[in-house]
């Protein structure tokens, strides 16, 4: 088996790295024993400690991803799970499960190297996320213990200064926040209604 010393210099955390790098050396993995050195920006660690501190918490974060194609091909779970889990997998529903490495960040990962993933109703997530190939960051839009917001004029007036971009489709239909569930051991898992 060769060995191979990949050297990235811009880091596997940036969206090329983390959506073809990872899966073009993970492919040739069988064949070969790779080593891989990356340089990560501090940007992209800033970036989930600015959303951390946005929404007043630390914890395990969800992503978004464009379909259940991209879910499994990111995830670690079993041929036989992925039945059961496509009938939880849709609209307000988060559902979390064990991720493969590289995927995302570490730091937003749960214990277990676990990620929650949606795949929303709403379609502009989804395909943003199908032209960028990997799956972005989700969080409500509120502080911690807060109701979250829906309409952008508010998200404006209350965060304005703290986020990039926002993207206004106008207001949304109020939420409760999504369902939770958690695939353990073959089983789910109800974690919030």
């Amino acid at each position: 088996m060769k060995r191979v010393l990949y050297i990235t210099y811009d880091g596997i955390l940036e969206p090329l790295g983390q959506s073809q790098v990872l899966n073009y050396l993970e492919s040739l993995s069988d064949r070969h024993q790779i080593h891989l050195m990356s340089f990560e920006k501090k940007e992209d660690i800033r970036n989930i400690d600015k959303l951390n501190n946005i929404k007043g918490r630390k914890s395990a974060m969800s992503v978004i991803m464009s379909d259940k194609n991209m879910v499994f091909s990111c995830t670690d779970i079993s041929q036989k799970n992925h039945k059961m889990v496509k009938k939880y997998l849709k609209g307000q529903t988060t559902i979390i499960l064990k991720i493969k490495s590289g995927i995302v960040h570490p730091n937003i990962l749960g214990e277990e190297k676990t990620l929650g993933i949606r795949i929303p109703d709403h379609n502009f997530g989804p395909r943003l996320c199908k032209e960028l190939g990997f799956p972005i960051t989700t969080t409500s839009v509120n502080r911690a213990g807060e109701t979250p917001l829906n309409d952008p004029n508010k998200i404006i007036k209350i965060f304005n200064g703290e986020f990039d971009i926002l993207i206004d489709n106008g207001a949304m239909k109020s939420s409760t926040g999504s369902t939770i569930y958690k695939l353990e051991k073959s089983i789910i898992k109800v974690i919030r209604r």
